[in-house]
C-alpha cells in the first residue's frame, strides 16, 4: 500500500512476468498439458533465481520434461549446494526422462548465443522446484 501526494492509498500489485505467446503452463508444481507448437517462443520468466537446493529424499519419482519451444532448451539439475549441473540440450520437439527424488530440483533455460551445451547458462525459462509426491511418473512442457 502507498500513500500518493495527494494523500490517497494506492494499492500496488506486483505481477508475475508471463510468458507471451506460450500455452501450457502450469503452476503450483502440477504436471503441464499441451503439444508442440512450432511458432511458439520461449520467454525467460525472471531475472533472479531464489537460493533453491537440492535435499536429502527417499522418495523417487521419474519425470519427464518435453520442449514445445520452437528452439533448443537446457535442462539443469540444481545440487545440495545449489549449484547447477547441466544435464542435457533438448531440440524442439524432443523429451528429457529423468528418475529423481521428489527433494530436487531442476531448471529449464534457455540456450545461450554462444558456448558449449552446459559451459553457459541462458535465461530461466521454467523451475521445477517441487516435484509432486506419488508413484505415477510427473510430466511437464516447455513452455
Amino acid at each position: 500500500m502507498l500513500i500518493d501526494k495527494h494523500g490517497f492509498l494506492a494499492l500496488v500489485m506486483v505481477a508475475a512476468t508471463v510468458a507471451a505467446g506460450c500455452s501450457g503452463e502450469s503452476s503450483g508444481g502440477e504436471p503441464d498439458a499441451g503439444g508442440l507448437d512450432e511458432t511458439a517462443r520461449c520467454v525467460a520468466i525472471t531475472d533472479s533465481i531464489p537460493p533453491v537446493c537440492s535435499l536429502d529424499g527417499t522418495e523417487r519419482r521419474t519425470m519427464s520434461i518435453t520442449n514445445n519451444c520452437s528452439e533448443e532448451i537446457d535442462i539443469w539439475w540444481v545440487t545440495y549446494g545449489c549449484i547447477e549441473r547441466f544435464s542435457q540440450r533438448l531440440a524442439p520437439g524432443g523429451i528429457f526422462r529423468q528418475s529423481t527424488f521428489v527433494t530436487h530440483p531442476w531448471r529449464a533455460r534457455a540456450v545461450p548465443a554462444t558456448g558449449e551445451p552446459g559451459a553457459t547458462k541462458g535465461a530461466l525459462l521454467k523451475e521445477f522446484g517441487a516435484i509432486p509426491q506419488g508413484t505415477d511418473d510427473v510430466t511437464w512442457a516447455i513452455p
